[in-house]
């Protein structure tokens, strides 16, 4: 469950257009998040099932509930079907919009666990993609458009991520030998460094550019750069401890300075609510 922070950049678009007074945006906001954690449950769901053999050999995963065999395949599959539908039906029921969408989020991980995650570099394009479809499903729910900066910013970031994640993997595989060999080693530590090094500095360049452009309707948002900056710093610090994993999930729970800068990055946005 502690997974399902990823589904909060659904509420990046009425957060960022100070619509959360709206009540009607509100609730299709609220909707359309209990749809993408019931979409993304499944998937991870499908993933476990899938790629069982691969976790049973790991130290990391070994102990998940259908790697360990706590859980019947039936039963898995049985849940992950009907989260599946319960979100598609709730997309649905928000808008036609919003239920394509959430289509196209479950389409696309499915291919990534089939097939996708084992192409080079098209893996963590496909899990930026996932990043950026949870913030078009929270605008496709509230009818608030994203910016293009807006958008770039979210995938920058999202690929950021993922590669931090591929660099955490290359760690896990080499301190475990027994592990089958997968994608992760087809890629080399200096490069997932350098990239990841190049993608942050874009997406901090794309925000501010992105805060330029809101600071029109919302003056205080261009004072939220260099805690962006900050932010991102302490992501890269964390990343070059070898003892973290690279899960960005993980990351934000253990480390103190950035989650001290999302409050302080969220202080300032609730401050604009009263300007």
């Amino acid at each position: 469950m502690y997974q399902w922070v990823k589904n909060l950049f659904v509420l990046l678009p009425i957060v960022f257009a100070y619509a959360l007074s709206d009540t009607m945006a509100l609730r299709a906001a609220l909707l359309a998040l209990v749809a993408c954690c019931l979409a993304s449950s499944s998937v991870y769901l499908f993933n476990d099932w899938r790629d069982r053999d691969d976790d049973m050999l790991r130290r990391r995963t070994r102990l998940r509930p259908y790697a360990a065999g706590r859980i019947a395949t039936y039963a898995l599959l049985t849940v992950m079907a009907l989260l599946a539908c319960a979100a598609l039906v709730l997309g649905f029921a928000i808008n036609a919009a919003t239920g394509c969408a959430l289509l196209g989020y479950l389409t696309l991980n499915v291919l990534y666990s089939l097939w996708l995650k084992r192409v080079v570099l098209v893996d963590v394009c496909c899990i930026a993609l996932g990043f950026f479809l949870r913030a078009y499903i929270g605008s496709t729910a509230t009818g608030i458009p994203i910016s293009l900066w807006f958008s770039v910013t979210v995938f920058a970031l999202a690929l950021a991520l993922a590669l931090g994640k591929r660099l955490g993997d290359i760690r896990s595989h080499t301190d475990e030998s027994t592990a089958a060999p997968s994608l992760p080693l087809a890629y080399s530590e200096s490069f997932l460094r350098q990239a990841n090094l190049g993608l942050t500095l874009l997406t901090v360049a794309f925000y501010s550019l992105w805060a330029l452009e809101a600071s029109s309707h919302q003056a205080i948002m261009i004072y939220t750069v260099p805690l962006v900056l900050v932010a991102m710093l302490f992501y890269l610090f964390a990343l070059s401890r070898q003892s973290e994993n690279g899960d960005p999930t993980d990351i934000l729970y253990h480390s103190r300075g950035l989650q001290v800068v999302l409050l302080l990055y969220l202080v300032i946005v609730a401050v604009q609510y009263f300007l």
